[in-house]
């Protein structure tokens, strides 16, 4: 057999911390008694030898540097990989991010040289690597191998082997997710409401493949959030569809400043809408040379006017996962479509504080992902658009009162 056959090295890269929790999963797996304090573990399989041997970072000294030696350039090599499964590429480098321990695999074949493996140490050889397998979700691990398969590999949710990715950038998996910790529970400040939220948010954007830290922090409950009132909604929308027209007449139909303050002051007069505006607005408005940038900024007001729109029911169903632009055409219509205050709220079914803080909850989480993989200089999960994501969760995080119910201008957007 050839020397790749004759000898092979499989590593685990586990999130389990636990030394002696890990000894004791391999043991119970490979029915080997012993002690769970051992550091290593020998087998023995008609030709086949294996050593395990467990490290841990929580060890400290060399079993840390060695852990994090291993993790750091696992994911060193594998964010260099080129391939078409983009976020199955962005959750490994996570898992990988996230490795407490690392289970060593070493396997050597004592019979006779050949080409090939015999049929017995081939069986051998499979039934030790589905023992492994079998182990991965209790450690939350992947496995990698060297030789013929090297990458790393995975239970998929039918309990199939999978190859989450290759140094080919290959990947069987269409979605592929770290493994989580354990999560709040409740208790200690936490509601249940506030857990239901997020496991149902969590299941949402884990559909879509976007990976969230299960300890990021929860939002507050509907006894605590100090919700916009439907006539506050109603005037920020006015603001909000004004100030995005205004920045379109200069951009698109080329007017300067004054024809365009012009433009909207029919529709400020029918709303009633001068104290409408913040004070970043007004000043915008009146600004006889506004700024190009300011012009493109303001003109994103759209997607804050869609999110009002939602929440006082005026648009159907939840809104819509954040891949694309708003429909900007619309979201001028349906406001155009009234021509006072009260029309908008005799039309009006705003959601309800529960509806407001389960949307607020979710572009919170996804927020997060989009920053950090941002800052990290990895493609956006999901293919969602990073300035649609931010400007709806301004809008949400108004709609629900952050920052003690701060002004428009001063909302804080933090992830």
């Amino acid at each position: 057999m050839t020397e790749e056959q004759n000898a092979g090295k499989i590593l685990l890269f586990c999130k389990e911390p636990s030394p002696e929790r890990i000894m004791k999963c391999l043991r119970d797996a490979f029915d080997v008694p012993g002690s769970v304090h051992d550091a290593d573990l020998k087998l023995h399989n008609g030709d086949l030898d294996v050593t395990i041997r467990v490290y841990c970072e929580s060890a400290g000294g060399e079993e840390q540097e060695l852990v994090r030696g291993w993790s750091d350039r696992s994911r060193g090599h594998f964010s260099r990989v080129e391939t078409a499964a983009v976020d199955v590429k962005t959750n490994l480098l996570y898992q990988l991010e996230g490795t407490e321990s690392i289970v060593s695999v070493d396997y050597t074949f004592e019979g006779e040289e050949s080409e090939f493996l015999t049929e017995e140490e081939e069986s051998a050889k499979r039934n030790m690597e589905q023992t492994l397998f079998g182990v991965l979700s209790t450690l939350r691990a992947v496995m990698a191998f060297r030789g013929e398969k090297r990458g790393f590999y995975c239970l998929d949710a039918s309990g199939m082997e999978k190859l989450i990715l290759d140094g080919n950038g290959n990947s069987e998996m269409e979605r592929f997710l770290p493994y989580k910790s354990v999560g709040y529970v409740p208790g200690n400040d936490i509601e249940a409401e506030q857990l239901n939220r997020r496991e149902g948010n969590r299941r949402e954007f884990e559909a879509h493949g976007v990976y969230v830290p299960v300890f990021y922090p929860l939002l507050e409950t509907e006894a605590e959030a100090d919700c916009r009132t439907p006539y506050e909604i109603a005037a920020r929308a006015v603001a909000l569809l004004l100030v995005a027209a205004f920045s379109e007449a200069m951009l698109a139909a080329k007017m300067d400043q004054k024809e365009a303050l012009e433009f909207i002051g029919k529709r400020i007069r029918e709303f009633g809408a001068e104290d409408f505006f913040s004070p970043k607005e007004w000043k915008y408005l009146h600004d006889e040379e506004p700024k190009e940038s300011e012009k493109i900024s303001y003109s994103w007001q759209y997607e804050n006017l869609h999110v009002m729109e939602w929440a006082l029911g005026l648009i159907e169903g939840p809104l819509d996962f954040p891949d694309h632009f708003c429909d900007v055409a619309e979201a001028a219509r349906i406001l155009t479509s009234f021509h006072s205050m009260r029309e908008i709220l005799d039309a009006a079914k705003p959601r309800s504080p529960k509806e407001l803080l389960d949307a607020c909850d979710m572009i919170f989480c996804l927020d997060w992902a989009c920053t950090d993989t941002r800052m990290r200089d990895l493609p956006t999960p999901a293919g969602m658009d990073g300035g649609v994501v931010f400007e709806r969760h301004k809008a949400l995080n108004w709609l629900v009162g952050v920052g003690e119910k701060a002004d428009w201008d001063h909302v804080p957007v933090d992830t």
